[in-house]
Order: C-alpha cells, then sequence, then structure tokens
C-alpha cells in the first residue's frame, strides 16, 4: 500500500497538503480544520460512507443517505518473528477459522509467504484478524493463537494494531440503487470514491474512482454533458 500511495504521489501535480484535516465539502471547496477553504471546481472526496457523512452536513439529503450504508468490525494485528522463532508450516498464505471453533480468531494471514519483499530475509510477517475486539484484547489474542497455530516460540519483534470497528464497507440489497440516489442527492461537481461506493478491493476503488474522476471531468468541461468519459 505504501509503493501505491508513493507511485500516486509522485505522478501528481499541483499543491499537495498533509496534515490538513478536512471539515466540510462543498461543490466549491473544501474547509480545513483552521476555517481556511481551498477553492476548486470540482471535488472528489475520496473518504469512507461514515467518514463522507461528518463532511457533507452541507448536503443534508445525502448525508442522511450515507446513514444507510452498512459497516462492520474489525481489527487486525500485525506481528513480526524471526524465522527461526516459527517452527510451524510457513509454506502457506494463511489460516481461516470456522465462526465455531472456540477463538475470537477469524483468520492469519502470512504476508511474508505470500508476497515477496514483505518482511526482510529470515523473518517472518503475519497479520490476525478478529471481527470486533478491544485493540489491547486483540493484541493479546493475536499473540497467544499465532502461537498455538504456527508453533511460535518468544515474543515479537514488532506489532501494530489496526482498529477498524465499525468503519468496513458491509453491503447489503439494494446497495448499487443508494448509490445511484446518492450520486442523484449530490451536485454533479462533487464526486464520492473509495471502497464504500463501488467495490472493496484495490481493483474496483481504482475502477470505480476512475468512473467518478471520468463524470467530473466532463461536467467541468461541459455542464450540459451527461455521458461519461472512455477510460481504461
Amino acid at each position: 500500500m505504501k509503493t501505491l500511495i508513493e507511485a500516486l504521489e509522485a505522478a501528481l501535480t499541483g499543491e499537495i497538503r498533509l496534515n490538513s484535516p478536512v471539515t466540510a465539502v462543498s461543490d466549491h471547496a473544501v474547509t480545513l480544520s483552521g476555517g481556511e477553504e481551498v477553492q476548486g471546481r470540482g471535488v472528489v472526496l475520496a473518504a469512507p460512507a461514515w467518514k463522507a457523512r461528518s463532511l457533507l452536513g452541507g448536503y443534508p439529503a445525502a448525508a442522511k443517505q450515507l446513514g444507510e450504508f452498512g459497516a462492520n468490525g474489525s481489527v487486525a494485528v500485525v506481528l513480526a518473528y524471526r524465522r527461526e522463532q516459527v517452527r510451524g508450516d510457513l509454506a502457506i498464505h494463511g489460516i481461516l477459522v470456522d465462526a465455531r471453533e472456540p477463538t475470537p480468531l477469524s483468520a492469519i494471514t502470512l504476508h511474508s509467504s505470500k508476497i515477496a519483499g514483505r518482511a526482510p530475509e529470515g523473518h517472518v510477517l503475519l497479520r490476525a484478524f478478529f471481527a470486533d475486539m478491544e485493540p489491547a484484547q486483540a493484541e493479546a489474542a493475536a499473540r497467544r493463537e499465532a502461537a498455538r497455530l504456527l508453533d511460535i516460540t518468544g515474543e515479537p519483534l514488532w506489532s501494530r494494531v489496526l482498529d477498524w470497528r465499525g468503519q468496513n464497507p458491509a453491503y447489503s440489497l439494494g446497495h448499487l440503487e443508494r448509490v445511484a440516489e446518492l450520486e442523484r442527492l449530490l451536485p454533479p461537481s462533487v464526486r464520492l470514491a473509495g471502497s464504500s461506493y463501488g467495490g472493496v478491493g484495490i481493483p474496483d476503488c481504482v475502477r470505480y474512482a476512475r468512473q467518478q474522476a471520468a463524470k467530473l471531468a466532463s461536467t467541468l468541461l461541459d455542464p450540459t454533458k451527461t455521458e461519461t468519459l472512455k477510460v481504461r
């Protein structure tokens, strides 16, 4: 993911602002936490539904529609070990846990086995998933379950907890209709992109973002134009 973001940054032109929280979005500007308005002809809000809703107070019907978008909980714990600490089978991509098993663990992904270069030589990087747990409890459970399932000895060299409780998109029947209605409720110069709308996978997010950028470009080039530009 870092590689992808760095490539995007290298390709961007114009002004880039980091660590500049946005508090509101309109059809011609974004308002920053310090009160400054950054003007523009259009806005692409690349944020999940739960965050976009708080930024679109100027469009109450759209904000209400965003409240209909579902989400579920997920907590991930990333752990790193020396290769000699792990005596279990590393010739696998991971472990899926049956929901009937007496453990809060949902799955383990072995990143260092799945994708080359994700850990230094002689090291193991893994990620354990939990549906909904307090972060501190999840980290303790991740260490315990990883040690049990992969026969790991000793403490991890490094760990990090990623808390996404209530923030993962969860599509339900009628999702595409809700997305279409959301677009109708927003001005043509405001577009939404991200995993909440057109798919949760990276290829889905890229495809949907290109579609939204094409729609916005069509609006800016000719406000009366309704068809979208072709994208690849």
